[in-house]
């Protein structure tokens, strides 16, 4: 398996071959983080496909270190234009939405811990998501979200507690 250096400096050299490894290799973490964004599923694909043309466009722009520091504020940046720009369709449509997710999947299939990640603000959510469902360390999520590791730690601890009290909430009120 190529490494992740020479397959950056080919793909800077518009090496497709290359460029499409480094998506086969990333693509499902993009998929991940967009979803646990809040991006609707009907969405990811798209967004997705948005993330890579962003990649492929600005490549030549990737210094060094990580290419996923460098990919997953892309990913972040372009789920955040994407909220921005459906906000008003979102705020209209969101009680719609609502039922005919409750009328078609019903109770029984929703995530507790998603649902309330989704509740969260984005300065909690964000860094829970790349700790714990994208293997990213401290300093890691510092550099992707510009922040101090003392920063991402209190961000992280205020993070879980905030989402240890949403899920015990749902349970309550799932069980009350």
């Amino acid at each position: 398996m190529e490494d992740e250096k020479s397959l950056i400096k080919r793909a800077k050299r518009q090496d497709e071959a290359a460029f499409r490894t480094l998506v086969e290799r990333y693509i499902d973490a993009v998929e991940r983080f967009i979803y646990q964004f809040g991006i609707p599923r009907s969405d990811i694909a798209d967004m997705t496909q948005e993330v890579w043309v962003k990649v492929y466009q600005n490549i030549h722009r990737f210094k060094k270190g990580k290419f996923t520091t460098w990919l997953y504020p892309i990913a972040l940046n372009t789920a955040r234009d994407h909220h921005r720009k459906r906000k008003r369709e979102r705020d209209k449509w969101n009680k719609y939405h609502h039922e005919l997710v409750h009328r078609t999947h019903g109770p029984q299939n929703t995530d507790p811990v998603h649902e309330s990640l989704l509740e969260m603000k984005e300065t909690y959510r964000v860094p829970l998501i790349l700790y714990y469902f994208h293997d990213h360390s401290y300093e890691e999520i510092g550099d992707i979200l510009k922040l101090s590791q003392g920063t991402v730690k209190t961000r992280l601890h205020r993070g879980k507690e905030k989402l240890k009290h949403l899920i015990q909430e749902k349970e309550a009120s799932d069980h009350g």
